[in-house]
């Protein structure tokens, strides 16, 4: 009895309260809607605030709790939509409260795949879940992200078109690690080969199988479509065989031609009909007497190869002869004479020695032993490299009744000679012969050889002006 006047105070209590909110007009309830300050609430609860009453604080305050409380609490999908106002921070973001980093409201987002505390923000201050159009602030390098958090192609569009695309060539099955960037460029829905890289708009829409393919420009195309390693750059530039390493390159490039079969192959054809299709300006220019080589190509095939013919120009060498009195064969010496200082210079000035044939030695006071045709002897020579040579002896000598040879000696052994006669006067003997070097450098020395001797004396050099003006010498000029 005492129970059932329990139930009945409570309900009359009740009729009571919401009675007297329903007078006073703060609150009323039309077909299961609530209205706070309004007689037609237009919502499940429609609140109106009281704008010119200054001393009514309008607001409505949602749970006030710190993201450590929050932390300790599980929410299920039951709670979706839950709005609270975190009044601090957590002190070790994780789990459900793993965003919930700076104060402000945040509402619970019950979806398995998310299942956690979002904060609610304008966008332009702190950071929110999504980028906004202005740009964000507050981002951490490393934390936030433009992408994706499930395996799922990244897609961008532009009017509604795909513009680009980014896959995960790791899991992704369609897409294989192909990249493109472009309306139309790789399309991935035909494409089975793998690692592609196309930009530019509608690059490399026909490959289908090819593979480690680059096409780069608007339109540009892999040559074969179902071929791999090939490159095309702007339909001018194209590569074949491109399947190197950093370490160890390989393949070939074509300019104006998309099947090069050399390391680089050049189409010269021009229609234009220009006068000079290739042009290379301002090449450096080498020192004087610096070895050069130049190119040579096969107008069969129009391949470039190295001349290994030097340029020769100015390669020569000067030497004068001893002023020597010869009596038996021996060598025809220079070794007063080998050098700048003991041949000084001539009446206009300039050196009397010229050494410019690259790669070349003088030496002397040489034993050499006998060869065909040669004396042991000691003698003085020139080392000259793999090469065709002009070789002169200009000899002036005074020889009383002698009858003699100049010999050129090469690598130990006559080479070849002349046969001269002398005079009570002073004559001039010359000997002219050509040489070619090959293999490997030798050695090149004269002898004097008697047919009959009376007295053979060298004239070297005289006097004139300021300078010494040579008689006999030895000049050996480089052909080639």
């Amino acid at each position: 009895m005492q129970l059932f006047r329990f139930a009945e105070i409570f309900e009359t209590m009740k009729a009571k309260s919401i009675f007297t909110a329903l007078v006073l007009g703060s609150v009323s309830m039309i077909n299961g809607q609530v209205g706070i300050n309004t007689q037609s609430p237009n919502a499940t609860l429609d609140v109106v605030g009281k704008p010119i009453d200054a001393t009514s604080l309008d607001g409505i305050i949602a749970p006030r709790i710190s993201g450590d409380n929050l932390s300790l609490k599980t929410y299920t999908s039951s709670q979706t939509g839950a709005l609270v106002y975190v009044t601090s921070a957590a002190g070790t973001p994780s789990g459900q409260t793993v965003d919930v980093t700076t104060v402000g409201y945040y509402y619970f987002n019950g979806d398995p795949t998310i299942n956690k505390w979002i904060k609610i923000t304008t966008g332009s201050g702190a950071v929110s879940s999504g980028w906004a159009l202005t740009g964000n602030s507050g981002t951490v390098s490393g934390t936030h992200f433009l992408g994706t958090t499930d395996d799922q192609d990244l897609i961008f569009k532009r009017n509604s078109i795909q513009g680009g695309w980014l896959g995960n060539p790791s899991v992704s099955v369609s897409k294989f690690g192909n990249t493109a960037f472009g309306t139309g460029a790789l399309p991935f829905s035909s494409v089975t080969g793998t690692q592609n890289t196309a930009f530019g708009m509608n690059a490399g829409s026909g490959i289908t199988t090819g593979s480690n393919n680059i096409v780069i420009g608007a339109g540009t195309q892999a040559v074969s479509n179902t071929s791999n390693n090939q490159l095309n750059i702007g339909n001018a530039i194209f590569g074949t065989g491109l399947s190197g390493t950093l370490a160890a390159p390989a393949g070939y490039i074509g300019i104006g031609t998309n099947n090069p079969n050399r390391k680089l192959e050049v189409n010269a054809a021009d229609t234009s009909n220009s006068p000079a299709p290739i042009r290379v300006t301002n090449l450096a220019t080498l020192p004087d007497g610096t070895s050069t080589y130049g190119l040579v190509i096969n107008p069969a095939t129009g391949d470039v190869y190295a001349n290994n013919i030097q340029s020769v120009a100015g390669q020569i060498i000067r030497l004068g002869i001893n002023a020597t009195s010869y009596n038996s064969e021996s060598g025809l010496r220079f070794n007063l004479n080998s050098n700048d200082t003991q041949m000084g210079t001539a009446p206009n000035l300039a050196p009397n020695y010229i050494n410019k044939i690259i790669g070349s030695t003088i030496s002397t006071g040489v034993a050499v032993p006998a060869g065909t045709g040669a004396p042991a002897r000691t003698t003085d020579r020139i080392l000259l490299p793999i090469g065709v040579y002009r070789v002169t002896v200009r000899l002036v000598y005074s020889g009383i009744g002698s009858t003699f040879f100049i010999k050129s000696i090469v690598n130990g052994s006559e080479y070849s000679l002349i046969r001269v006669t002398g005079s009570s006067s002073v004559t001039t003997a010359l000997y002219e012969d050509f040489i070619n070097i090959t293999d490997t450098a030798q050695y090149l020395d004269f002898t004097i050889a008697p047919e009959s001797f009376g007295t053979l004396t060298v004239i070297d050099r005289v006097a004139a002006g300021t300078g010494q003006s040579y008689r006999s010498v030895i000049l050996v000029e480089r052909l080639r």
